[in-house]
């Protein structure tokens, strides 16, 4: 189960690097309050990826020393 939840955090890192990298396309037809929503929605799903990754890689070099 937990490979399906980390796969799906994945997706959703790609899913948001791709809108942002298209920028000039999505966010011009989003209102202010669905661009507040948008930057909400990226900040609740790249943290908490990056936090796993990072831990994860902190324990990994502290398990090898």
């Amino acid at each position: 189960m937990s490979i399906l939840f980390d796969l799906l955090q994945l997706l959703a890192v790609i899913c948001i690097a791709y809108l942002l990298f298209t920028k000039n396309h999505f966010l011009k037809q989003l209102t202010a309050v669905q661009k507040m929503v948008f930057v909400v929605l990226c900040i609740s799903v790249i943290l908490p990826a990056l936090y796993e990754f990072i831990t994860g890689f902190a324990q990994g070099f502290w398990e090898r020393l």
